[in-house]
């Protein structure tokens, strides 16, 4: 590759070479001396002349170098700018990848969390109805002879307290039609029923 300042220099001697070829060619052609003079101080002026031409496009040449190093430096950022826009192009692209996933399992924990809410009203339908006394019993026996057992042991005590009048309390007389033993008659009636 031909640098620009070795293309100028053979630009010059090219025309140098040519003017001295034809200047030599003219004093051959021509048959006086006067002449001949007369033609080699106008080749040699045509010379300076264009050896003045060629140093001005020279010094042009370089101008137009400086300038467009100027430009390309003046530019530098819009090159960085283009490179910075499909940096943040990737990253766009990798965050939408993520939002995507982030949406997949966000999906499938909501419908974890509405089967959970469905167990957790389950329980919250036991609890109230266990707040009004009712509610599962659990038993841990071996077998149904041992859970039989309990059950009888359990009867007797609950004979035993509606006997004693301990299964309920009622600690307040009641009158039935004005009569206080028609009220504990009631009372009692309700403690053999609970």
């Amino acid at each position: 590759m031909i640098t620009p300042d070795q293309f100028w220099m053979l630009l010059s001697i090219a025309l140098f070479g040519f003017l001295l070829v034809s200047l030599v060619a003219l004093l051959l052609k021509s048959g006086s001396n006067k002449r001949k003079t007369k033609e080699l101080d106008t080749l040699q002026s045509k010379l300076k002349t264009k050896t003045k031409e060629t140093e001005n496009l020279k010094i042009e040449f370089q101008s137009k170098e400086e300038e467009l190093e100027n430009l390309k430096s003046k530019f530098r950022p819009v090159t960085s700018i283009e490179d910075e826009a499909s940096r943040l192009q990737k990253e766009v692209d990798a965050l939408q990848q993520k939002t995507k996933n982030v949406r997949s399992t966000y999906s499938q924990k909501r419908k974890l969390l509405e089967e959970l809410e469905r167990e957790v009203a389950v329980f919250d339908e036991r609890m109230s109805f266990a707040e009004f006394g009712v509610y599962e019993p659990h038993f841990h026996f071996d077998d149904s002879e041992t859970y039989k057992e309990e059950i009888k042991k359990i009867r007797e005590l609950q004979k035993e307290m509606v006997s004693g009048k301990t299964a309920t309390i009622c600690p307040t007389d009641w009158t039935v039609d004005g009569s206080v033993s028609k009220g504990r008659a009631m009372a009692n009636r309700q403690i053999r029923l609970t």
